[in-house]
């Protein structure tokens, strides 16, 4: 097949949605799949980094987009970026050769890109796939950026559900996501539920304390708690971030916030403003390290808003697992997430608001870690089982070849 896909995010960006398609457009070409990838000049996270314009990678063609570049500072600088890459990525669209494209692509961010691929996809008589990693504006409904009933909220649902409709392929990452949008007119026949996978190859097994991250950032013998990935307004952080102050005082315990987001300041204001010398942020790490980064820590911690249950999937939960890491889970019980950690009992879940329950449970955890590595390596078994790479690419894969079939 000849594949067009169109994202702000794409390789060598360090976002889940810039890893993970970049692992499945690199499938796909090396599956002799023709691919091109429309996508943004600027990194996701930091937008001092410019990439080239044009350029040809393992096979695959990418062009990137010029368009604003405000960063994540202020909604509103991010909404003037989301709004431009839409229309940078508008015209070279409708330009396209129809009889060079078997199927476009497209997925959020920004939230409004697959309501273009479904529209310009239409009008050229080209089949549709939607991959939703999350769903918008539903998840901005959740998390207070948006009103539902306000006029832009009205016209995002209209724009939404025509992206629905119209979408010969929609590939969701969990059942709830896929029973949503069933409920909201989608065709079950055309909605398939896959999860994503570890975006590593590798992982770090040598001893603890001689890990090249934990000696690098002067980890020492400390308890590290980890939270790595995105912490923006859809991320609840507020327990974990209670937990840091109620256990600030102990010394053995170390909170490390690898990645960045929205409530970057948040975090900051706990550990410059209320003294939580035990919280550390570090920024974001490329790929080919990420292994080293994450296996530097004792516990992994993975959050999910209740509220956002069916709009949006943790994908960090299946990196630290591969890893071979304890995960400290704090969501709710009836979610995908909640499911993992049923099949797996000894790793650590909470709601959210239990930070006393959670200060108690990692201080007694961090004076008998030993009894966790069994628990990290059974992580690490049931996602090699049961989220192997290989297996959910050519999954997906399977379900682009049925367009033609």
């Amino acid at each position: 097949m000849r594949i067009l896909v169109v994202s702000q995010c794409y390789w060598p960006d360090t976002a889940s949605v810039a890893q993970h398609l970049g692992d499945l457009c690199q499938e796909l070409s090396e599956s002799d799949h023709k691919v091109r990838v429309f996508t943004s000049r600027f990194s996701y996270e930091d937008k001092s980094i410019k990439y080239p314009k044009v350029e040809n990678h393992n096979g695959i063609f990418i062009r990137r987009l010029y368009h604003t570049h405000f960063g994540k500072k202020t909604i509103i600088g991010r909404a003037i970026d989301f709004i431009s890459f839409n229309f940078s990525a508008l015209f070279p669209l409708l330009l396209m050769e129809t009889n060079q494209t078997d199927a476009i692509i497209a997925m959020p961010p920004p939230p409004l890109l697959p309501f273009f691929g479904a529209f310009i996809a239409k009008i050229k008589g080209i089949p549709f796939i939607y991959w939703a990693m999350d769903l918008q504006p539903e998840l901005s409904y959740s998390t207070g950026l948006l009103r539902e009933g306000s006029i832009v909220g009205k016209i995002l649902n209209k724009l939404t559900q025509y992206t629905i409709r119209n979408s010969e392929r929609i590939i969701v990452l969990d059942d709830d996501m896929k029973n949503y949008l069933i409920k909201r007119g989608g065709n079950r026949n055309k909605i398939f539920s896959v999860p994503v996978w570890p975006v590593m190859t590798k992982y770090y097994d040598g001893d603890r304390l001689s890990n090249p991250f934990r000696v690098q950032n002067k980890f020492k013998d400390k308890t590290v708690v980890m939270y790595s990935g995105n912490y923006g307004n859809a991320h609840p952080i507020d327990t974990l971030l209670e937990v840091a102050f109620q256990l600030r005082e102990e010394s053995s315990i170390l909170f490390v916030f690898v990645g960045g987001g929205t409530q970057y300041s948040k975090v900051a204001y706990y550990r410059k403003e209320l003294n939580c010398a035990n919280i550390i942020q570090l920024p974001y790490q490329p790929k080919e390290y990420i292994h080293i980064s994450l296996a530097s820590a004792d516990f992994h911690v993975v959050v999910l808003n209740k509220k956002t249950v069916g709009f949006t999937h943790p994908n960090k939960i299946y990196g630290a697992m591969y890893v071979g890491r304890p995960i400290i889970f704090i969501g709710p019980k009836k979610s995908y997430a909640g499911k993992i950690l049923r099949d797996n009992p000894s790793n650590l879940s909470f709601q959210e608001g239990q930070s006393i329950e959670l200060s108690e449970a990692i201080r007694q955890s961090s004076t008998n870690l030993e009894s966790f590595v069994v628990v990290g390596e059974r992580n690490r078994d049931y996602v090699q089982k049961y989220y192997n790479a290989n297996r959910l690419k050519a999954e997906m894969i399977n379900i682009f070849m049925s367009i033609k079939k």
